[in-house]
């Protein structure tokens, strides 16, 4: 049985954008968040809202963040196969993206692509990710702060650690408070 990839439309990226090898033989599905507008929405990132705790954020920083959001939506989306399957042949996937962004050139770059790929590849053991690129996203300011012109002052020796509330990551965390000075930040997330 040959294997569906998956060809994942997101932030309102048009089908006639899918590159002619990804057009046969896979299943689309179009992702968007609440920030293209009501009505459209089959998730919710929440990025509005976090954009607005912090002011603003660069372009290539809102683009990666919502990379990250589709990517973890579609792995939890496309399924690996059945739980009680002797063979797990399925668990590879193909994924595709096609994604509008605000940063066009950078994204473009097939050192960015490469590195994306590579490391979602490893990370989730599937069979491929890759990426194309489409200008021309934008979204509306979240707030009266969130210009560029506004920029919350760095902290200087500040460490960021992935929390995931479970005993190994509490005890990284006092191990590192123990051996470490300045700022620990706690990073986790909720599905």
């Amino acid at each position: 049985m040959k294997r569906r990839s998956h060809v994942m439309l997101c932030n309102g990226a048009p089908e006639k954008a899918v590159p002619a090898k990804f057009r046969r033989n896979t299943k689309k599905e179009a992702l968007a968040y609440e920030a293209l507008g009501p009505g459209h929405a089959n998730l919710d990132v929440g990025l509005p809202r976090f954009v607005s705790n912090v002011y603003h954020l660069p372009d290539r920083v809102l683009d990666l963040l919502e990379l990250a959001a589709y990517v973890f939506c579609t792995d939890r989306w496309i399924g690996r196969g059945a739980k009680d399957a002797v063979e797990y042949d399925a668990w590879g996937r193909k994924i595709h993206y096609v994604i509008k962004v605000r940063d066009h050139a950078f994204w473009q770059r097939s050192e960015v692509g490469k590195a994306l790929t590579d490391a979602l590849t490893w990370a989730t053991g599937d069979e491929s990710h890759s990426f194309t690129f489409v200008p021309g996203h934008s979204t509306p300011a979240t707030g009266l702060f969130d210009r560029e012109e506004i920029q919350i002052e760095a902290r200087p020796n500040v460490k960021v650690a992935l929390f995931s509330g479970g005993i190994d990551s509490l005890a990284g965390t006092v191990q590192h408070l123990r051996q470490e000075a300045g700022p620990l930040y706690l990073v986790s997330h909720r599905s």
